[in-house]
């Protein structure tokens, strides 16, 4: 995700990460809220780009595109390993589910 900001937003950045409930939330915000990403269908075999928002699809708990005032915010979160410190233990609501552009949850 930060690569695609410096790639495409080329603008200022802010890379945040936070943890709360069993869940670890990464997101970056840019300035640039004309376009907002989409992970591609599939990138050819070859490919050297194209792979970045496909990974955080397939490894993410959920994630999503925000746009904000000045631009937008990409974000993603990880579950926390169970037993860990921070893991709330319990069951997560939002299993099997991901929320996507405009999705009401910040980071």
């Amino acid at each position: 995700m930060v690569t695609n900001a410096v790639r495409h937003a080329r603008s200022a950045l802010v890379l945040r990460a936070s943890e709360e409930a069993g869940r670890l939330r990464i997101s970056v915000e840019d300035q640039e809220g004309a376009t907002l990403p989409r992970p591609v269908t599939a990138p050819g075999e070859d490919a050297e780009s194209g792979w970045g928002l496909l990974l955080v699809e397939t490894l993410s708990r959920a994630w999503g595109v925000q746009t904000t005032p000045g631009g937008k915010r990409v974000w993603f979160d990880l579950n926390l390993a169970p037993g860990s410190p921070d893991a709330d233990g319990g069951s997560d609501p939002g299993s099997g589910s991901r929320r996507r552009r405009g999705s009401p949850a910040a980071p």
